[in-house]
């Protein structure tokens, strides 16, 4: 993913057992006269926020059902520019946000007491949440997260800080905005990936250091889920060693984990695309008991920080869907919306999209 929109690059949308049915037999349908452009089944449906994440193996439809979202730029959006954005959204399928982080280095987007920003904005996700509650989106609220963290993934006293600073703005954010309906779950926001944690030692630093105190913390203060995104790289991480990386992710306390693409970041090929995703799902289930979903987090920018193109994304999202239950988008606002900086190029995919769905 892109680490954020800022400066550089960076659903829980549960399928009924006879969207599983259908999409087992997607296949057979596209081989019996479907043309090339015409999608195989209708996107997920909604759902209840109790069936929300519906867990253990299983496969999709060839439809996103969620975006992740960050704050930049967006400080002094009203109360309209975000209902029409989440409209938007709302027209192309998204049902789910996911906030990339609401604290960043020293920059805060939410009404907290901690003493580590000094740049804030307490009203950004009180807004976003609110303009969520009138189109009956979900948002699921990423926490805290520090550039440290790309050189320091192993250094205990890193995690450990961020880890911290994670469950105080939890705390602040849950006791300010937990009566808010839309407030679906949270997201973890430093991303794992096994060229960091390739040994059991160092991947029980990120376990235990960061992702279940967070996890575990949040899911006490809340009773909501909790995700994460992981990523790896196709020239350093061999299939086998990224199995066994998602093997050792299963006996983490959380609810969704999400794999990054890669492939908008220069970290893998369309040929290997299915591998990855093969290993991830047999880490998960074959090899580890987890208990909650894997989901795809789709890449819709390329390695020139421009959007996709519609036939990249379409290629991706057929690809995927044997893997994992649902599908997200990193990112509609800077790659699909007419309005953000993508410009042309987002409108021109956003409109090819449209097409493409039923």
């Amino acid at each position: 993913m892109k680490k954020n929109s800022a400066f550089s690059k960076k659903s829980f949308i549960g399928l009924v057992p006879l969207l599983v049915l259908m999409s087992m037999f997607g296949a057979l349908l596209f081989s019996s006269g479907c043309g090339d452009d015409t999608p195989i089944v209708k996107p997920p449906s909604t759902m209840d926020k109790d069936t929300l994440i519906v867990k253990g193996p299983g496969s999709t439809t060839p439809y996103f059902t969620g975006t992740f979202i960050d704050f930049w730029n967006k400080e002094a959006w009203t109360d309209n520019q975000w209902t029409a954005h989440l409209n938007e959204m709302k027209e192309v399928g998204i049902k789910n946000i996911f906030v990339q982080f609401t604290a960043y280095n020293d920059y805060l987007w939410a009404d907290s007491d901690n003493n580590y920003s000094s740049s804030i904005h307490r009203d950004v996700l009180y807004n976003l949440l609110n303009a969520a509650n009138k189109a009956d989106m979900n948002v699921f609220v990423g926490l805290y997260f520090n550039e440290n963290y790309w050189s320091n993934a192993t250094n205990s006293t890193e995690l450990s800080l961020h880890a911290q600073r994670s469950i105080d703005l939890a705390d602040d954010i849950w006791l300010r905005l937990k009566n808010n309906k839309s407030f679906a779950g949270w997201y973890i926001s430093q991303e794992g990936a096994p060229y960091y944690y390739g040994t059991e030692e160092k991947f029980n630093l990120l376990k235990n250091e960061l992702i279940n105190p967070i996890a575990s913390h949040c899911k006490a203060i809340s009773d909501k889920p909790v995700s994460t995104t992981v990523f790896f790289n196709n020239t350093i991480t061999p299939v086998n060693k990224f199995r066994t990386f998602m093997k050792r992710m299963a006996s983490c306390d959380l609810d969704l984990i999400m794999v990054q693409d890669g492939i908008g970041v220069g970290h893998c090929n369309f040929d290997d695309l299915d591998k990855y995703f093969e290993a991830a799902n047999d880490g998960l289930f074959t090899d580890g008991d987890f208990e909650g979903a894997l989901w795809a987090d789709v890449e819709t920018f390329t390695t020139q920080d421009t959007p996709e193109s519609f036939d990249n994304l379409k290629e991706k999202l057929m690809t995927l869907t044997p893997y994992v239950r649902n599908m997200v988008i990193f990112q509609y606002y800077n790659d699909m919306s007419p309005s953000g900086p993508g410009g042309l190029m987002a409108k021109e995919l956003r409109d090819a999209y449209l097409s493409y769905l039923p």
